[in-house]
C-alpha cells in the first residue's frame, strides 16, 4: 500500500512539472505498423530551415478507419524534439503537422505543415509549401 502511494506521489510531482515517463514522441500506433524514414533537402532560408530527419509509422486507425501517420522529426539522427502526426486520404493524399514539444528548438520553425502523396510502394514524397522553407522529403521503408 505505501508503494502504491509512493509511486503515485511521484507519478503526481512528474506531471505536475510537465515531465512525463511516457516519450511523448514516440509514435502511439502498433509495433508492428509500417516504419518509414527519410532525411529532407535544406531549405532556401538557411540556417533557418536545415534538413530534418523523420521516423513514422502508418497504421488504419481501429476507430475512424483513418490511416495515421505518426512519428518523430529533427535536425539530428536519431530525430528528435519535434513530433509528426497525420493522414492519407482514400486517395493516398498525405498531410502531416510537424511540431515542437514544449522545448526551445533553435534550428527550426516550430510548426511545418508538409503535404504530398504515398506511392503504390509505400514510399511517401512530402513537401513543405513555400513561403516557409520548402523543404522536400521522401519517406521509405525504413531499414532495420
Amino acid at each position: 500500500m505505501a508503494k502504491a502511494r509512493h509511486f503515485a506521489l511521484v507519478g503526481a510531482l512528474l506531471a505536475a512539472t510537465g515531465c512525463s515517463p511516457v516519450d511523448r514522441l514516440a509514435p502511439n500506433l502498433p509495433e508492428s505498423a509500417p516504419r518509414l524514414a527519410g532525411t529532407s533537402t535544406e531549405g532556401f532560408r538557411r540556417p533557418d530551415c536545415p534538413a530534418l530527419s523523420f521516423e513514422v509509422a502508418v497504421d488504419r486507425s481501429e476507430v475512424t478507419d483513418v490511416l495515421r501517420v505518426a512519428g518523430r522529426a529533427g535536425p539530428e539522427q536519431p530525430p528528435f524534439g519535434l513530433w509528426v502526426e497525420g493522414s492519407i486520404d482514400a486517395d493516398r493524399t498525405v498531410q502531416v503537422e510537424v511540431r515542437s514539444d514544449r522545448t526551445p528548438f533553435q534550428q527550426a520553425r516550430l510548426y511545418q505543415l508538409w503535404r504530398g502523396a504515398r506511392a503504390a510502394d509505400g514510399t511517401m514524397t512530402l513537401r513543405e509549401p513555400q513561403p516557409s522553407c520548402g523543404r522536400e522529403v521522401v519517406l521509405a521503408a525504413r531499414k532495420s
